[in-house]
């Protein structure tokens, strides 16, 4: 006698029971895979099947970006940087506290006024001046400071001798024998001034100039025909720092034309 199932009862192989959950539902005891196993074991089903994708959440080897450098050869860097615009700026403030030095040191050495104790050959300048009285003695040591530096053995390079540098050919015709020796002689520092002051008188009659002018001045430095051609003070770097030292020194010499 064949009897049939009872509810609750065994049933035939591939019969659902009511309630029971579908195929591909997890059954009551196993727990799902959560999403960052299923991450997690990509990499390993990708390398397995010969994927050529990277796996993620890792850079591609080899052509990426390459890292910079290390932190301590960044902090190196940037130290050595500071050092050097430090001493960069030192070495920028050094040379201007020296240029400034320099002019006002020029400044004061062009204006500081001399004095007899500091003027070699005083007494030659005025009498110079007395005879000739269209140049001052404050001019005279001047030029004498600016040919020769008071040296009344200097020879130039280009053969200009004596305190006051006069070539020869120059104190062959305007030469002087002021100490009265019976020579006129462009070493003797007597003879030097005086021919000078003769010299610097000529110069200014001939371009019709007070011997104070610039381009007297001028000619005596360069000569008269350069001035001439010049139309003033020629263009050379030579005879225009001549210039601009003698006018700039003759105010500091002024005492020498004041009675002593």
């Amino acid at each position: 006698m064949t009897t049939r199932p009872t509810a609750g009862g065994p049933r035939a192989r591939g019969e659902r029971r009511p309630g029971a959950p579908r195929s591909g539902t997890p059954s009551r005891g196993r727990t799902p895979a959560r999403p960052q196993q299923r991450a997690a074991a990509r990499p390993a089903q990708a390398a397995r099947a010969g994927s050529s994708r990277p796996p993620a959440g890792r850079r591609p080897s080899g052509g990426g970006a390459r890292r910079g450098p290390s932190g301590p050869g960044r902090r190196g860097a940037r130290l050595l940087g500071r050092v050097a615009l430090r001493v960069g700026l030192l070495l920028a403030a050094v040379t201007v506290v020296l240029h400034l030095t320099g002019a006002l040191d020029g400044l004061e050495q062009r204006y500081r006024p001399s004095s007899p104790r500091t003027t070699p050959y005083a007494d030659l300048f005025r009498a110079a001046a007395e005879r000739y009285p269209a140049v001052s003695a404050a001019q005279l040591a001047a030029h004498a400071r600016a040919e020769s530096g008071f040296d009344p053995d200097a020879v130039s390079p280009a053969g200009a001798q004596g305190l006051m540098q006069i070539v020869p050919g120059t104190f062959g015709d305007f030469g002087r024998d002021a100490d009265g020796d019976g020579e006129a002689d462009p070493f003797d520092p007597a003879d030097s001034v005086e021919t000078a002051a003769a010299y610097l008188t000529w110069i200014g009659e001939q371009l019709d100039l007070p011997v104070s002018d610039e381009r007297v001045i001028a000619a005596y430095n360069a000569g008269p025909g350069a001035v001439q051609e010049a139309g003033g003070v020629p263009d050379f770097e030579e005879t225009r720092t001549y210039v601009e030292r003698v006018t700039g020194w003759v105010p500091g010499y002024g005492w020498l034309d004041r009675p002593a």
